[in-house]
């Protein structure tokens, strides 16, 4: 199979069909005497000499493709020869075929010392087309503080950043998703809410669970109102609470149980980290077998989290730069 590290170039594709599973395993077949190719009734990868096909039908009525290439130029050969193989195979059903190019695939620094801009998998869990059209738009629009701006002027105010939305990665995002769906949770916490990225994960599953809520702190109202509009896009925003105000305050009377809580907050230049401040608080809300997953792996916070004292066990997983995952054990 192909070096994945060198497929830059990506587009993907998700076709309404009752007869997602029998496409894929056509084209797969097809292709299998003369390629590397590899599939089973849900999901497929094709190895073309110009890119790769992989192939998803796990919904049984949408055949999802995604194609990686090496750069942009041969990209339109590699549609065309997917394209053209499923319109044959698909004769009798008239296809809706339109490519959607999603960015590069490799997490890289660019030129200018800028994040890249993270990429959704086009095969995640969420299903909901207008979910998925607001994460992607989010991610599409992210902003990040040129070198020597606010952050460096005027230090670490929350406020001074009003403008710009520091989301979760959506691996990160794929993940509480998949976890609230799991145990069913019904009671969640998202600190820092920001723009509403990770409230619009926690909305999806607390929706597709069948109801309940998500309890959002922001310090900076400018933002709760951008998170507010992106959540009604969305189509979640009844799932969700938002609490204006400092976390240490907002963040003391959940209502109740809480089954999931995302810890990433603003980091401070001295002292407890907000981090360590806001566990503290929530670590009696939070009942046993309850997730707390952290983004910015704070010292203070793995200290906490990591003492046995505190109830809990967790692990760092390889997302992002680190991504602590506990769960609340006693």
């Amino acid at each position: 199979m192909n070096d994945q590290t060198s497929l830059h170039s990506q587009s993907v594709a998700e076709i309404a069909t009752p007869n997602a599973s029998r496409y894929l395993q056509q084209l797969c077949k097809h292709f299998a005497h003369k390629l590397p190719v590899k599939f089973d009734a849900r999901a497929g990868e094709i190895d073309f000499p110009m890119g790769r096909c992989a192939l998803d039908a796990s919904d049984e009525v949408v055949l999802r493709i995604l194609l990686s290439a090496p750069d942009a130029d041969r990209m339109p050969e590699l549609q065309n020869v997917v394209e053209r193989h499923l319109v044959r195979f698909a004769f009798r059903e008239p296809l809706t075929i339109e490519w959607r190019a999603i960015g590069a695939k490799k997490e890289e620094t660019s030129a200018q010392g800028r994040p890249p801009v993270p990429v959704i998998n086009p095969f995640g869990p969420i299903r909901d087309p207008k979910v998925r059209s607001v994460i992607e738009t989010m991610n599409s629009n992210r902003r990040f503080p040129q070198r020597g701006g606010p952050r460096g002027q005027q230090g670490h105010k929350a406020e001074d950043f009003a403008d710009y939305g520091f989301s979760i990665h959506p691996d990160q995002g794929d993940l509480i998703y998949l976890l609230c769906r799991q145990m069913g949770a019904r009671r969640v916490v998202d600190f820092a809410t920001s723009v509403g990225m990770s409230a619009i994960y926690f909305a999806a599953a607390i929706r597709d669970n069948g109801g309940g809520k998500v309890i959002g702190s922001e310090l900076v109202p400018a933002k709760a109102e951008t998170a507010y509009r992106n959540l009604d896009a969305a189509g979640l925003k009844e799932f969700v609470d938002i609490r204006v105000g400092d976390a240490r305050q907002t963040l003391r009377d959940i209502g109740g149980p809480v089954d999931f809580a995302l810890i990433d907050g603003w980091p401070a230049p001295t002292g407890p980290s907000l981090a360590r401040e806001v566990i503290e608080i929530l670590a009696p809300q939070i009942r046993v077998g309850g997730y707390v997953l952290n983004d910015n792996a704070e010292p203070d916070f793995l200290e906490f989290i990591r003492d046995p004292a505190n109830g809990f066990i967790s692990m760092t997983l390889p997302i992002k730069r680190g991504t602590e995952l506990a769960v609340k054990i006693s």
